[in-house]
């Protein structure tokens, strides 16, 4: 009908990279919190590595001021597959890996994530004690264990050790070592991050300026906007600019809309109201970050917009995008 296709044609409209066209629109600015609702990561992708020697204790390899110029520098892969020649002593091998991270803020919570463990008899060193902490199934993955490392964890420079009994040339830590719990990471990539604390006003960009480059789960952005005092006759719509991520929307402690891929505009007419609006945006992205420790941009990449439109919609604006986009 002549109706379908005008509502299909205005929701369209809403997706063009200018957005709303409305009587009133404005942006919600750059003040906001941000609250991972899982927790942040800190993915270590090189360390060293050595076989161990039969007449060396665990204080030879875990204490932290341990000489390691000697070992190899390697990545996640089997470790044999990244020596210069194929070791000569036969298989099993123990082999001890090190690397170190840094601390600003002792978080109240920090675990290792016990993934790509390949290989046998497990043993983990913090700073030159064994972690003693048996592994819990991890908030990860439930095939995943965590170790909890709190106890052991100080300011400064932190050295984790861990011994595996390699069975064959294929073994080793064949994932990225990944630190797990409540913090922010500060610094970047290129000059490394460091294990800070959680405190400290946000904005509207994506949570991997915002200390959480390896986060993979649910960050809530909220704000506060005002309304005038007439609304009568006329519908508020709400634009996020998004990464590729699930958005939903709360107005006013209200579910209000959720939005599974662009355009994320959510008519939001039914719970706002005059004088001062409470938004919380709920974001939900991939593992990637995480799992392939790959800072990739994830929640807002810009200032959302409220746009005041005439007329009250006979039925939502999300559902006409839906069904604007379904329609051929």
């Amino acid at each position: 009908s002549d109706s379908s296709k005008g509502e299909r044609a205005s929701a369209l409209q809403w997706s063009l990279a200018g957005g709303i066209d409305g009587d009133e629109t404005f942006k919600l600015g750059d003040a906001w919190t941000f609250e991972a609702e899982d927790d942040n990561a800190l993915v270590l992708k090189t360390w060293r590595a050595i076989a161990e020697h039969d007449d060396d204790g665990p204080e030879c390899y875990a204490r932290p001021d341990a000489d390691d110029t000697a070992w190899n520098e390697v990545g996640a892969g089997a470790w044999a597959y990244q020596l210069a020649a194929e070791p000569e002593r036969p298989w099993p091998i123990p082999v001890w890996y090190r690397v170190a991270f840094e601390v600003d803020d002792i978080p109240a919570r920090l675990c290792l994530l016990a993934d790509g463990f390949d290989g046998d008899d497990a043993a983990v060193w913090l700073n030159g004690a064994p972690v003693l902490a048996k592994g819990v199934r991890s908030r990860v993955d439930a095939q995943m264990k965590e170790l909890d490392l709190s106890g052991q964890v100080r300011n400064g420079c932190n050295v984790l050790a861990i011994r595996l009994l390699l069975r064959d040339p294929t073994g080793g830590l064949v994932d990225h070592i990944k630190l797990v719990g409540d913090f922010a990471l500060k610094g970047d990539e290129r000059g490394g991050f460091r294990i800070g604390g959680l405190h400290g006003p946000a904005r509207a960009r994506s949570w991997t300026e915002l200390g959480h480059p390896y986060f993979s789960g649910r960050g809530i952005y909220s704000t506060s906007f005002t309304l005038t005092d007439d609304l009568s006759g006329r519908r508020i719509l709400l634009e996020v600019p998004m990464h590729d991520d699930v958005l939903e929307v709360e107005l006013n402690g209200q579910a209000a809309g959720i939005c599974l891929w662009e355009p994320y505009i959510v008519d939001v007419t039914q719970w706002a109201r005059p004088g001062v609006n409470q938004l919380r945006l709920r974001v939900a992205n991939t593992p990637a970050n995480l799992l392939n420790g790959d800072p990739r941009p994830s929640g807002l990449r810009g200032e959302p917009r409220v746009s005041i439109v005439p007329g009250v919609p006979s039925r939502s604006s999300s559902e006409k995008i839906a069904q604007a986009a379904a329609t051929p």
